[in-house]
């Protein structure tokens, strides 16, 4: 694992390197990802998180809570169950809410990540917002209403649309894939 972290810093120093040097935009981080997936706590606890603290003014990060979830007859239906799904409608919530600000979305889902009872979505979401003295009824209104189904609808599409086509989660790419290769490959 700590191979895998230095791999991880190691790249995106290279990539902030280069954006720097050549001026342009920071390099995007991108996560797909499942609100209850070990794998994706994981990366996010031991390597996402630890390295957006060191580099945070030098990359972007786009978080796209939604992973192998499945459309069946109209209904999206989660790897690891319906707490999942919700945990995942109230992550693109936030994410919404605060215009994809990575710090605190991050800190958000880390804390919902440690809760003693992670597994139970609605609580630990509803924890992590009184504590961060995020606005919870609007965070729930959101993921209980048509604004969180069309959030999810969002990143189910823009899921679908990687190419190529994700393999598992968590699924990593920087600059969308363009720049280098899928990272996910080096970790899992």
């Amino acid at each position: 694992m700590k191979l895998q972290l230095c791999l991880f810093f190691a790249l995106l120093g290279v990539l902030s390197a280069k954006s720097i040097l050549s001026e342009s935009k920071p390099p995007l981080i991108s996560l797909y990802y499942e609100s209850l997936c070990p794998g994706c706590h994981d990366f996010i606890t031991g390597q996402l998180v630890p390295t957006y603290q060191k580099l945070d003014t030098l990359v972007n990060v786009e978080l796209v809570p939604y992973g192998n979830a499945m459309e069946v007859n109209g209904t999206i239906e989660c790897q690891h169950g319906p707490e999942e799904c919700y945990g995942n409608v109230v992550q693109a919530c936030l994410l919404f809410a605060n215009g994809g600000d990575a710090k605190q979305s991050l800190t958000f889902i880390t804390c919902m990540i440690e809760q003693p009872n992670s597994d139970d979505t609605h609580s630990a979401a509803k924890k992590c917002a009184d504590d961060l003295k995020l606005d919870w009824s609007s965070l729930s209104a959101c993921a209980n209403g048509p604004q969180g189904t069309k959030l999810i609808a969002a990143n189910k599409a823009k899921t679908d649309a990687l190419n190529p086509a994700h393999q598992y989660v968590p699924w990593i790419l920087i600059n969308g894939g363009k720049l280098f290769f899928h990272l996910s490959s080096f970790f899992f």
